[in-house]
């Protein structure tokens, strides 16, 4: 796939996001996906018990390795890069490379937004197993990017029942802005479902995160250091509350 056409620029400016199949071989990525789970299970094997973010609030993170470096040179010789860059009508450098797994027995994350306006970014992630509403796949709201909802008016429109989930297969791409709303949903399968991620910010926003090669390497989410069960469990059991807290100051 290379630039974008002008419909599909057009559709991703109103919409938000834009699914593109088929961008990575299908073969390539399974083998990537059984990469992450191998090491993910190794850990588990090695008595990594409490997975924080992965079951419950979240997904469990990972930094991508060497993987991550060879798909981003895939977006950027394809004309993606260039054409995201058109469409923030500014350079913009890489934030973030990774990805996420969403394992069996999750929960359904609370709505959010990667960045609050006025930041800006442009996300890309990357399937590498087939993405179904079974298994976890994210759920967006169209339309929902920029400053359009706080997370009050989100509710108090009605507009978060617009959700929808990004039903993708290996190898497929979706482009999205920072600020769309979006959430991962419960993982009712018996495997894990990970995927890439690759935030890029205006070159003049803030300084990126340069890639290396490193192996996969996983690490806890929202949750880590002293007492990180009990934090993450209070939210499991506070999520009522937290809800009101939320609505209360956006």
């Amino acid at each position: 796939m290379g630039m974008l056409s002008a419909d599909q620029a057009r559709d991703f400016l109103e919409n938000g996001y834009l699914l593109a199949p088929g961008f990575l071989d299908s073969a390539y990525c399974a083998h990537v996906a059984q990469a992450i789970t191998n090491e993910y299970n190794q850990l588990v094997e090695s008595g990594w018990k409490f997975c924080a973010g992965g079951r419950y609030t979240g997904h469990l993170n990972f930094k991508s390795g060497r993987y991550g470096r060879e798909i981003f040179e895939m977006l950027q010789q394809s004309g993606l890069i260039a054409a995201a860059e058109a469409i923030m009508g500014s350079r913009l450098d890489l934030f973030n490379m990774g990805g996420n797994m969403n394992l069996p027995g999750s929960v359904r994350q609370d709505i959010h937004q990667d960045f609050a306006p006025p930041s800006e970014s442009f996300v890309f992630n990357v399937s590498l197993v087939p993405a179904r509403s079974e298994n976890g796949a994210t759920e967006i709201v169209p339309l929902s990017h920029g400053a359009r909802y706080t997370y009050r008016t989100l509710h108090s429109t009605a507009a978060i029942q617009q959700c929808r989930p990004i039903e993708s297969n290996p190898g497929d791409l979706t482009m999205r802005f920072g600020t769309l709303w979006h959430r991962g949903m419960p993982n009712r399968s018996e495997q894990p479902r990970p995927m890439l991620c690759f935030t890029m910010v205006p070159t003049d926003k803030k300084e990126p995160t340069v890639p290396d090669g490193d192996p996969v390497r996983f690490y806890a989410n929202r949750f880590y250091g002293p007492q990180a069960a009990v934090r993450e469990l209070a939210e499991i059991h506070l999520a009522k509350a937290f809800h009101v807290l939320r609505m209360a100051r956006s």
